[in-house]
């Protein structure tokens, strides 16, 4: 009996073992399959010798380009065969298409969008580098025109961007909001590097946090503890929604690295007033642009995001503007984030 005992507990540690061993082979197996594919440090090599002889070729032609090319974060974080093949694809349409000039003032118009003294890289050009990835761009076809079917409505022509080339991102970022593309916040702050780049985000991509807002009014010490409410920009980009202070820190944060002078603006109502599904309050934030000593209205959550409003001669024409959307009048107004009490 007692022999049958330990056969039978022999069997059972076996089989325990046996079992145990082929699990932690299947997780090591799933584990395996889950890593992303590294390339060898010798092929990364010959990839970047093979964008640098397509970049060679594109600079006897138009230096600057090949600069802005090396700049793109696609181009420093890691090349694949399929970035050498984009980097062909697009020196090829620069240097082989049958309109010289034409191709030139499209690459001159994409290198426009913001500060270049102050950007990282362009993204209009990443945009086109992401068309590139897909298809081959035809010689014959200006790609600022093809790919500006939908029109984004919030361009505002006094700010001396370049229509035709807000409208082609537009196009091209908006079927690529749910992918990777969008998923490092360094990189996306890095990306709305334009007033009309920050708001083409901005109106696709940051809600309305209701739940925030209700916490923050059942908040009796919230005067004292703003401060742990506001939220930075990558938290913002992160959750994809904030409240309006959030907003006009998201438009600050962004747009004053890219160079431009932004603030937010916090007005102060007469009377507490509210719009649609949004709760009685007696404050609203914006953020200011100014440019050329004028002001526009940015980063407004208020009704369905209505882009880039202005130019206004003063910041109190702002306010007047921002109370008059909330159906009441300003009390005053603060270029700081501390609330008025």
């Amino acid at each position: 009996m007692k022999k049958d005992m330990d056969k039978m507990k022999k069997l059972v540690f076996l089989v325990w073992t046996i079992s145990l061993f082929s699990f932690l082979i299947a997780c090591t197996a799933i584990k395996e399959t889950q890593k992303p594919e590294k390339v060898s440090e010798g092929i990364q090599t010959r990839f970047k010798e093979e964008v640098e002889k397509e970049l060679i070729i594109l600079n006897k032609t138009n230096p600057i380009l090949a600069e802005e090319l090396k700049r793109l974060p696609e181009l420093r974080t890691g090349l694949n065969e399929k970035g050498v093949v984009t980097i062909n694809r697009i020196v090829t349409f620069y240097t082989q298409s049958p309109n010289p000039d034409e191709v030139k003032q499209t690459f001159d118009k994409i290198l426009s969008i913001g500060k270049k003294e102050c950007r990282k890289f362009s993204a209009p050009l990443q945009a086109l580098f992401w068309l590139a990835e897909e298809k081959e761009l035809p010689l014959s076809e200006n790609p600022l025109k093809k790919y500006s079917q939908e029109k984004y409505r919030g361009f505002n022509n006094k700010l001396g961007e370049d229509e035709e080339v807000v409208m082609f991102v537009y196009n091209i970022w908006k079927n690529t909001y749910e992918t990777s593309k969008w998923k490092d916040p360094n990189e996306i702050i890095d990306r709305l590097n334009s007033p009309h780049l920050f708001d083409l985000f901005f109106r696709d991509n940051i809600a309305y946090d209701f739940d925030k807002k209700t916490i923050i009014m059942s908040e009796r010490n919230y005067y004292q503890n703003w401060g742990s409410y506001l939220e930075s920009a990558k938290v913002t980009i992160k959750k994809r929604k904030g409240i309006c202070n959030d907003a006009a820190n998201l438009a600050y944060e962004i747009l004053t690295k890219a160079g431009y002078n932004v603030k937010p603006l916090q007005v102060r109502f007469m009377f507490p007033a509210a719009i649609g599904n949004f709760k009685p309050s007696n404050r609203h934030f914006v953020a200011i642009l100014e440019e050329d000593e004028l002001f526009y209205k940015i980063a407004d959550d208020v009704y369905v995001k209505e882009g880039i409003i202005g130019p206004f001669k003063s910041i109190k024409e702002i306010g007047d503007i921002v109370a008059k959307n909330h159906n009441t009048r300003m009390k005053e107004y603060s270029l700081s984030q501390v609330p008025i009490q």
